[in-house]
């Protein structure tokens, strides 16, 4: 069986190349839920003020992930900076909670904000 970061890894990618694209409709169609609307999340990257790049691959080899204690379905907290093309790595974070389906892990956004 993958590892939790295993299955983890390509959604995150996913979701930072579609954002990287500008793309914030079918960002919010790729997760299992979010409190944040597309133009929620526009506002806040280009509030930000950086041009948001698709990370290196070495940027995901430390994704932070926290199971969370005696949950059911199984869930686990993430966060992950982001990647701009004026900082590399990125103060901006992406906050995520991951949760076990039957089958596979899908991914609610939390929040987008500055660590």
């Amino acid at each position: 069986m993958k590892s939790i970061q295993n299955q983890i890894k390509p959604l995150i990618k996913l979701i930072f190349f579609q954002l990287s694209q500008k793309d914030y409709e079918k960002t919010v169609e790729l997760l299992n839920g979010t409190r944040l609307s597309p133009n929620d999340i526009q506002k806040i990257i280009e509030s930000y003020g950086r041009t948001i790049e698709v990370p290196p691959e070495q940027h995901y080899e430390n994704l932070d992930i926290v199971e969370v204690d005696d949950s059911s379905p199984k869930r686990w907290s993430v966060v992950q900076p982001f990647w701009t093309k004026e900082e590399g790595y990125s103060d901006l974070s992406l906050e995520v909670t991951a949760i076990q389906e039957a089958d596979g892990i899908c991914l609610h956004l939390d929040d987008i904000h500055v660590l």
